[in-house]
């Protein structure tokens, strides 16, 4: 049976690239064969789509006020925009950015300190460091190890 599922396939493929050419060929078996089932690689999000989702996660987290949330808003944005420049300024340098991203952090929990309660701050610096935890290790050239 799966042979001649494969017949039938390989069959239409051949009329295909007579008709379309090679490069949908490609795509065609390249999807038969390796499926969805292969993760993509993610997609590159902007600052302010990141900046959008560290809001989310601490409004729901933190039960932030609605005030309190207008200004986390502002504040995750601006340190996105400074971690997407820095990522892009140390790509090269993962020992240099690591370092630049501590400090980055130190900041922003300091700017954050003035808005957040006393408990909501504790419950930020536990939900972070359980995020951190749950970070896979990387390798020496900044991709996740398998």
């Amino acid at each position: 049976m799966r042979v001649k599922i494969f017949c039938t396939v390989f069959t239409a493929l051949i009329v295909i690239q007579s008709i379309y050419g090679n490069e949908i060929v490609y795509k065609q078996v390249k999807y038969l064969v390796i499926g969805n089932n292969i993760k993509q690689p993610p997609q590159p999000r902007t600052p302010e789509d990141m900046a959008r989702h560290e809001t989310e996660w601490m409004k729901n987290k933190l039960s932030l006020t609605k005030e309190q949330t207008v200004k986390v808003d502002s504040i995750n944005l601006q340190f996105a925009i400074a971690t997407d420049n820095l990522f892009k300024q140390y790509k090269d340098d993962r020992e240099v950015l690591h370092s630049k991203m501590v400090e980055l952090e130190k900041q922003k929990r300091n700017v954050l300190q003035a808005i957040l309660t006393k408990d909501q701050l504790q419950k930020y610096d536990e939900e972070l460091s359980m995020r951190h935890k749950q970070r896979p290790p990387h390798n020496n050239k900044g991709l996740p190890e398998n």
